[in-house]
């Protein structure tokens, strides 16, 4: 699996305060688990995979890093998870969000991209069950997906209180939005201002924003 832009982004803006525990639903490669680690060192980070090869590569990319004590690679689904009694400050995700009519012959892909093995109502289930009372939810989906998303949490007794649109370049339509979600974020509320980033200015190149955003993370920037 390649490290994918929206889990970049997302790990890079994700959480407001300073958590003390994290957790990374549906981790991939590892690469979300070792930005939120990197960037609140006094954090302990347990990243959920369902998928054996996943978990494998994660694991080894968390051994190579300088954050290998405080990050913990857990082979798991998250509905067996969920039952463990835990609870997180801080709970991020790049779930899966293609319907199950778009699959591919490729298993291992569809677990990536498809629904099939976490709907959204069993993501927002477990997201309650496992997050503090004041803690913080954020994740990435594209916008379509994202309104049916945000409509299940509101129900389920979340509110919004921060939207980001991004954008390959600033006049292309929106190509995904991450949102943060809470129970008791003081400016919590349905209808939050959205900021924006673009991901590439009019010369082409990667805009500035957008570099100063991953600097700390992309060795080429």
């Amino acid at each position: 699996m390649k490290v994918s832009t929206d889990a970049v982004v997302l790990g890079a803006v994700s959480g407001e305060k300073t958590p003390k525990t994290i957790l990374d639903i549906g981790t991939g490669t590892g690469v979300i688990a070792l930005i939120l680690a990197q960037r609140h060192p006094s954090a302990q980070v347990t990243a959920l995979e369902i998928d054996d090869a996943a978990c494998l590569q994660a694991r080894q990319n968390v051994r190579c890093s300088p954050w290998s004590e405080r990050i913990r690679i857990v082979c798991s689904s998250l509905q067996d998870y969920q039952r463990g009694g835990n609870s997180f400050d801080l709970i991020v995700s790049n779930p899966p969000y293609f319907p199950g009519h778009l699959t591919s012959p490729d298993i291992r892909r569809n677990t990536a991209l498809h629904q099939d093995s976490l709907t959204f109502d069993e993501l927002i289930t477990g997201v309650a069950s496992l997050l503090h009372a004041d803690g913080e939810f954020w994740l990435i989906l594209p916008e379509r997906q994202m309104k049916d998303f945000e409509a299940k949490c509101h129900s389920a007794g979340f509110t919004t209180f921060g939207r980001l649109h991004i954008r390959h370049r600033k006049d292309a339509s929106i190509l995904r939005v991450i949102q943060a979600f809470s129970k008791r974020h003081p400016n919590g509320n349905t209808h939050p201002s959205a900021e924006e980033l673009v991901i590439k200015a009019d010369s082409g190149a990667f805009s500035s924003k957008y570099q100063l955003l991953l600097k700390d993370f992309m060795l080429h920037f």
